[in-house]
């Protein structure tokens, strides 16, 4: 079977792009807390779970009242991320999901790479700002989440991914190629707090492993139903991206 051969030999971490769904909030977290707008402890409305924002409601899992912009990521709020991005505003916001690595190339030396889909904000809709806070209106590619989160990892450098050979024994050039600084190490320390707290006391408890402390995000993307020509209230596709140690990691997953 000659289409099952060539699935086979499909990368899915370079070559797989996807709507990130949840994982992405760290996105719009990061750059609130760059801009100072926000900080961890300060408190959001979110309104019992259901915010009208351009004609429609945008609607949480679990009902959520007056939390902290932490307990927002903590507990995966979309009405609380969407006023965090309403308050960046559309340019950026951009800016900075641009400036994370997503709608480019990593620059991985394997071929079939894809870059992700992002439209320019002159062709958002009313709702794509708050939309695209909760990981909905743009493909990226694991690898392009791996790097993003990599970067909160590492103090806020956004680095060009390599492949190594081994870790161990075997030498190996270790040296990632610089690309740019993202956010502070004061910013990519507080989001780290916020990622430690998902694990700790939020939707990413599965994740805990005992005798480490893991920081990470879960996400669930709705699929779009081509039949009903909306996202389905059935299917998802589940992902979680973390780090170990969280506050000083070693290891982006």
């Amino acid at each position: 079977d000659k289409v099952g051969d060539q699935e086979y030999l499909r990368n899915c971490a370079i070559s797989n792009s996807a709507e990130p769904g949840s994982t992405f909030k760290v996105i719009v977290l990061s750059a609130v807390l760059q801009e100072h707008l926000f900080n961890l402890s300060d408190k959001i409305n979110c309104e019992n779970g259901s915010f009208q924002y351009a004609g429609k409601p945008i609607t949480d899992h679990e009902k959520q009242r007056i939390i902290t912009v932490k307990q927002v990521l903590e507990r995966s709020s979309n009405v609380g991320t969407a006023k965090l991005a309403i308050k960046l505003g559309e340019e950026k916001f951009y800016r900075y999901i641009r400036a994370f690595g997503f709608n480019s190339l990593t620059g991985i030396e394997l071929t079939g790479e894809e870059k992700g889909i992002l439209a320019e904000t002159s062709k958002w809709s009313k709702r794509s700002l708050p939309t695209l806070s909760f990981g909905q209106e743009l493909f990226v590619t694991p690898l392009q989440t791996i790097g993003a989160y990599s970067a909160i990892a590492n103090g806020g450098t956004l680095l060009k991914p390599k492949i190594i050979k081994a870790i161990g024994d075997k030498e190996y050039n270790e040296v990632s190629v610089m690309r740019k600084h993202v956010i502070s190490e004061e910013t990519a320390y507080k989001v780290r707090q916020a990622l430690a707290g998902v694990v700790t006391d939020g939707t990413g408890k599965s994740a805990r492993i005992k005798g480490y402390s893991v920081g990470g995000k879960t996400g669930t993307a709705q699929k779009y139903d081509p039949k009903l020509k909306q996202y389905s209230k059935k299917k998802y596709m589940a992902s979680f991206c973390g780090m170990i140690p969280a506050m000083n990691p070693e290891v982006v997953i």
